[in-house]
């Protein structure tokens, strides 16, 4: 595939999902997995073409996403707290308490604390 279109069509396959599926996100506020599923069959049977039209592609949509992603109503961050508790209660719903999924996850266990700890952590090194 690379040698004959100038790219990995099964790369290229994800690369149009993610951004659709952003697009949805931006515009719609969900994502239906199947609204590109022609154009991805597309992508992975070579109807696609080269590289260069490829490219020129995702560089449009990046251009599209970019000004969705100033208009969009979605939150600039993630209410953590929210998702915490969220996550908390499937945990519980699923172990019958938080005390059961510590002892069942040993010490592999990894608090949503300290996952968003780590994350702020990255966050403050990147910005």
């Amino acid at each position: 595939m690379i040698d004959k279109y100038g790219y990995d069509q099964k790369m290229g396959y994800h690369v149009l999902r993610l951004l659709d599926e952003i697009e949805q996100m931006l515009t719609i506020g969900d994502i239906d997995l199947m609204r590109n599923r022609e154009e991805c069959k597309a992508m992975r049977n070579g109807e696609w073409g080269n590289f260069p039209t490829f490219e020129n592609h995702v560089h449009g949509k990046l251009k599209v996403l970019e000004d969705l992603s100033l208009k969009t109503s979605l939150a600039q961050y993630p209410q953590k707290e929210v998702l915490h508790v969220l996550l908390s209660n499937y945990i519980e719903e699923f172990y019958g308490s938080l005390d059961k999924y510590n002892k069942a996850a040993g010490s592999e266990f990894i608090s949503c604390k300290d996952v968003f700890d780590k994350l702020e952590e990255i966050n403050k090194k990147l910005g």
